[in-house]
């Protein structure tokens, strides 16, 4: 696999994969098939209940819509950070 210069050292990589059971080929094989069809979130992970955004101002709003119609009703979408003019004021 290709991975970026700032990609942990192999070391690190090879206890990642260790303790997540390795890297899945059938399964990234199935994601990819199933991204290239245009399958709906619940049909890739099947399994996913919340997703975790930092979303801050307007402009982030648009991306939580379109986020919101891209995952359905039945996720979740939750933001924890308070911030105010682009800065991190607390986490919730």
């Amino acid at each position: 696999r290709r991975l970026p210069a700032e990609a942990p050292p192999e070391h690190v990589r090879a206890a990642m994969d260790a303790a997540l059971d390795g890297p899945g080929p059938k399964r990234a094989a199935r994601v990819d098939a199933l991204l290239r069809a245009g399958a709906p979130i619940r049909q890739i992970w099947p399994e996913l209940r919340v997703i975790v955004i930092g979303d801050s101002g307007s402009s982030q709003e648009a991306a939580a819509v379109r986020l919101r119609e891209l995952v359905g009703p039945s996720v979740q979408i939750y933001s924890p950070f308070y911030t105010a003019a682009g800065e991190l004021l607390g986490i919730n």
